[in-house]
């Protein structure tokens, strides 16, 4: 399950890269060489271990690429909510335990 949700997330980039490449092409933002940097940079990043993984990479191309920005900015706040939602079910099977110093602890981000 977590090596299909990786590569649908990979694919989600990708196509968004591309769809913000044809707008800035359209627009006269980008050229069709910096398109394909860009491109070639972004697959040479590839394979990801995680989500976070492939998001660290993308956000190396933002100082280059304003596409890059873009797209980075929309999946940032997918993966701080992921993080946000595991830490706090894994507080509430600690709670659920009796555990409220471990929950605590995790809620900290000492655990």
């Amino acid at each position: 399950m977590e090596n299909e949700e990786l590569k649908k997330f990979i694919s989600d980039i990708k196509r968004d890269l591309l769809f913000h490449i044809i707008i800035n092409m359209k627009e006269k933002k980008t050229t069709f060489g910096s398109a394909k940097y860009l491109a070639k940079d972004f697959l040479a990043l590839l394979p990801a271990e995680n989500k976070e993984d492939a998001l660290n990479k993308l956000y190396s191309l933002t100082a280059i690429y304003p596409e890059a920005k873009v797209v980075f900015a929309k999946y940032i706040g997918q993966i701080e909510d992921e993080k946000t939602n595991n830490k706090l079910e894994t507080m509430r099977i600690y709670m659920q335990q009796g555990n409220y110093e471990y929950a605590l602890q995790i809620a900290r981000g000492t655990k």
